[in-house]
């Protein structure tokens, strides 16, 4: 029901009581025929059963509201959630970026250092592969392809020469590069590596 409704029948129902009353009180006990004491305390049952009867009607209103209500808090919470887990997918994704940019940086500034500093073909070759890892994770496959191409024009095969636990260990660096068929000069650094063996 509507509430202007459920105002206007009970200031009509007031207005009747009040007639009522005042009715009685100007006429207190001519002869009526008819109880009007019982016909007020009638009237006033009537009313105070509307008035119990509407104030249900408002509590479960209430609780219908509250549960709409409860309902639009857990959608915008979800929401909010959905927003804050992209949002921290992003950051995640920049860190990882950056984190492979200074790891290519730092293949490329072993890749330029004199030959007196130790292992720095190890560390030149460590480097741009850790570099392409984390390119790949990020799905940069292009930057990836700039790391490896970097290494092959600075390093020179010739002079390269590795212990048998750093070839092991850029073996398996390699090994964890998931997806070498997107990487396009993948073949270039993994023929390196094997060709240490020999």
């Amino acid at each position: 029901m509507n509430n202007k409704f459920l105002i206007s029948i009970g200031l009509s129902l007031f207005a009747i009581i009040v007639s009522v009353i005042a009715l009685a009180c100007v006429i207190p006990n001519r002869n009526l025929k008819f109880d009007y004491m019982g016909v007020i305390v009638a009237v006033l049952a009537i009313l105070v059963t509307i008035l119990i009867g509407w104030q249900v009607l408002q509590i479960i209103d209430l609780k219908r509201d509250l549960s709409d209500h409860k309902k639009d808090i857990e959608e915008d919470v979800k929401k909010k959630m959905k927003e804050l887990d992209i949002k921290l997918s992003f950051i995640d994704l920049e860190k990882r970026k950056a984190n492979a940019l200074f790891q290519g940086e730092l293949a490329q500034l072993y890749g330029v250092l004199s030959k007196e500093v130790f292992n720095k073909e190890y560390l030149f070759i460590n480097h741009t592969i850790k570099a392409v890892l984390l390119w790949e994770d990020c799905g940069e496959y292009r930057n990836a392809c700039t790391n490896i191409q970097f290494l092959m024009s600075t390093i020179t095969i010739e002079n390269l020469r590795l212990r048998k636990s750093q070839i092991n260990s850029l073996k398996e660096l390699l090994s964890k590069i998931k997806h070498p068929e997107q990487i396009a000069n993948y073949s270039d650094i993994y023929e390196l590596i094997y060709s240490l063996e020999s």
